[in-house]
């Protein structure tokens, strides 16, 4: 499994483990028309945003910096007129990003992941659906991992209809030294 996939499934278990209640919206991307009621409730998502590659040389290793993108989101369930129960939701969730920050930060190798960086927050936000009135703030990491280059998939961006891929020099798995990129079916060894 590539780094990525690791560090996925390890964040999946970190937010469980932070907030155990709370239950996972599976397409972050798109959770204000696809989340159901129960996960907006008290409901978290991971969006694995943009990254770009590094070209600093790190022998046979690619090194990539991507962004996440972790949304907490909350039913309110206090009317205007309910400050104190209002303020309580709003404290819990602020308290909830700080403990998510602090839970990062302080493990921040989680998965193979070399470095993990706080952004940005997008603050309280107020979202209204047809299923109700929920509190959401998005928080924006920064994180840094290195893939052995081996075992990534290159796409070609379509301009031969072929993908690319990079393999080991002598064909198999063994992680002998030199690679191959192969290329619409023409190799050009490394």
């Amino acid at each position: 499994m590539s780094t990525i996939s690791t560090f996925y499934d390890a964040l999946l278990t970190k937010l469980a483990d932070i907030w155990p209640l709370a239950i996972h919206i599976p397409d972050p991307t798109d959770f204000e028309n696809t989340a159901t009621l129960n996960e907006l409730q008290n409901g978290y998502g991971i969006a694995i945003l943009g990254g770009v590659g590094d070209t600093r040389e790190l022998s046979c290793l690619a090194r990539y910096t991507r962004d996440v993108m972790i949304i907490r989101t909350f039913l309110v369930t206090a009317n205007q007129h309910d400050n104190t129960h209002m303020a309580d939701t709003i404290q819990e969730l602020l308290e909830d990003q700080v403990l998510l920050r602090n839970a990062l930060i302080l493990d921040n190798t989680i998965g193979g992941i070399s470095d993990i960086g706080f952004v940005s927050d997008s603050g309280i936000e107020r979202l209204t659906t047809a299923q109700g009135k929920f509190h959401v703030m998005s928080s924006l990491y920064t994180f840094t991992y290195i893939e052995d280059p081996s075992t990534i998939v290159i796409y070609d961006g379509g301009l031969s209809g072929t993908t690319s891929w990079l393999e080991d020099i002598d064909g198999s798995s063994s992680g002998a030294f030199g690679l191959k990129l192969i290329t619409g079916g023409t190799s050009i060894a490394s």
